[in-house]
């Protein structure tokens, strides 16, 4: 099975933490492609030593770096991802503290992604930039939200996830629009889908776990991918 986990992030992080933790804890040595919108030269010349690693540089768009990168990874996708048979999108703030290759596993036949354990339907209402936005929205209201901070499956789901997300996707300043059109994807569409399995899904405080942040400011107890959007 061929792999390739897609990223981006600070340049700092991304050596220091994230990838570090990603091959020893997660037990990855596959394919990583990560953007680069800055990354100095130390940072390039760290990099450039993985011979894992695919760099792509890429000029930011959107002032709203999150919904810039889907615009950017499916810029270059589109000549990569024929030649893998899973893809995982993930956010790069994330120390793995188990063996990665099970969520491989476990999606090659259906995207995988994690849920939100709810999220503020006030600012989830329907963005009017995109077409059938009213019909759209009654389709998903009553659902959890899919977190589009981690997701993985077939090369080609998920090209075609974020090939909607990119072609739909027009710049408004307002956060989680890129959220709302993975949802979208994921309740409106037919390109099948599950929510990854219990045992990749942890939950204290409010918060949604799945990995450990080095950070002296976060309770160390703690793991934290992202908070719920309430």
């Amino acid at each position: 099975m061929r792999t390739l986990i897609i990223t981006t992030g600070n340049g700092r992080y991304l050596t220091k933490v994230w990838l570090p933790t990603l091959r020893l804890r997660g037990e990855y040595f596959g394919d990583i492609l990560m953007l680069d919108y800055d990354f100095t030269p130390d940072i390039l010349e760290i990099l450039e030593k993985d011979k894992n690693i695919i760099l792509k540089r890429t000029k930011q768009i959107y002032d709203i770096i999150p919904s810039d990168r889907f615009r950017a990874f499916y810029e270059v996708l589109g000549d990569l991802y024929k030649n893998y048979d899973v893809i995982m999108s993930i956010d790069a703030d994330v120390e793995f503290f188990k063996p990665i290759q099970p969520l491989f596993d476990a999606a090659q036949e259906k995207i995988r992604y994690v849920l939100e354990w709810g999220f503020n339907r006030q600012a989830w209402k329907p963005i009017d930039t995109i077409p059938n936005a009213e019909e759209y929205w009654n389709k998903i209201k009553d659902k959890r939200a899919a977190n589009v901070g981690m997701f993985v499956g077939p090369a080609k789901l998920v090209y075609e996830t974020i090939k909607f997300i990119a072609e739909n996707l027009k710049y408004k300043s307002i956060w989680s629009y890129d959220q709302r059109l993975f949802n979208i994807v994921i309740y409106c569409s037919d390109i099948p889908t599950e929510p990854i399995s219990e045992g990749w899904n942890f939950t204290r405080k409010g918060y949604l776990i799945i990995g450990r942040i080095i950070d002296p400011i976060l309770d160390e107890e703690i793991a934290i991918l992202h908070k719920r959007n309430v």
